[in-house]
């Protein structure tokens, strides 16, 4: 290839051809190292690719082994990347981030060659979503204030890790000198969608995006005057000065996982 291409994980399970896709990224990797670039999903583990096919797959075409190798490797994958350009670095990781891991210092520090738990630090990087916004434009001032104080919640949908809210993220973007994150780990229809993409409405009461947020244990500071709502404000701000008024989302998903179009089951 003459630019380089990432991955951004769930490269196995619900479909039938989970072993050709993992295999040809493998021998990309191996051909252009320089180029090609994997990170690894929340189906990259053995319980998740057990459950949903890939072990199933393996063990009809190649037999367990096979399957208990492409585990080990698995666990090698990295967890995260981080993206240059000429208006900043973008991060780039398969689900989110993780209240343990405030720095990028501290991901690079994480022992990533182990599967992932139901909760902490790993689970979270690699199962971790944005909280909902599709009521966000139903909200009044006061509610929508609250909502962009909102930190990190349960994660009922999928019974394990977190929820991050524009509060989070955008202190994790501030602190590690970074203008937005790139995630995949939920269908989208349309091919990606962006979250907390306010650089003006932040003003509280003017534009609301059309999205969706409910959750009774929310994690909210009610003084919106404080400290980290101007902090959040100028930040933003800035950002959008400092990159020639290039207006970005907090967080961008992308769907990126090539089998799941063939079948689930």
């Amino acid at each position: 290839p003459d630019h380089n291409l990432l991955f951004l994980g769930d490269y196995v399970d619900r479909g039938a051809f989970s072993c050709e896709v993992i295999l040809h990224l493998f021998a990309l990797k191996l051909r252009y190292r320089n180029k090609v670039f994997l990170i690894r999903g929340n189906h990259e583990s053995q319980d998740v690719c057990s459950h949903f096919g890939f072990k199933k797959e393996c063990k009809v075409k190649y037999g367990l082994n096979v399957f208990y190798l492409f585990v080990k490797c698995f666990r090698t994958i990295p967890i995260s990347a981080l993206i240059s350009t000429k208006i900043g670095t973008i991060y780039a990781a398969h689900g989110g981030i993780s209240p343990e891991l405030p720095t990028l210092e501290d991901i690079n520090n994480l022992n990533r060659f182990e599967d992932p738990k139901r909760e902490g630090a790993l689970c979270d990087i690699l199962w971790s979503d944005p909280i909902n916004e599709d009521d966000v434009h139903k909200l009044d001032d006061s509610e929508y204030r609250e909502f962009l104080q909102m930190e990190y919640i349960s994660n009922q949908a999928r019974q394990c890790s977190l929820m991050f809210g524009y509060k989070a993220i955008s202190r994790f973007l501030k602190e590690n000198n970074l203008i937005y994150m790139l995630r995949a780990h939920e269908v989208q229809e349309e091919g990606f969608r962006s979250h907390f993409v306010n650089p003006d409405s932040i003003g509280f009461g003017s534009i609301r995006m059309d999205h969706h947020f409910t959750d009774e244990n929310a994690s909210t500071d009610n003084d919106a005057d404080s400290e980290d709502d101007i902090d959040m404000i100028e930040s933003i701000k800035s950002k959008k000065e400092s990159h020639n008024s290039h207006i970005f989302p907090t967080v961008l998903t992308v769907f990126s996982a090539p089998n799941y179009c063939d079948q689930y089951g």
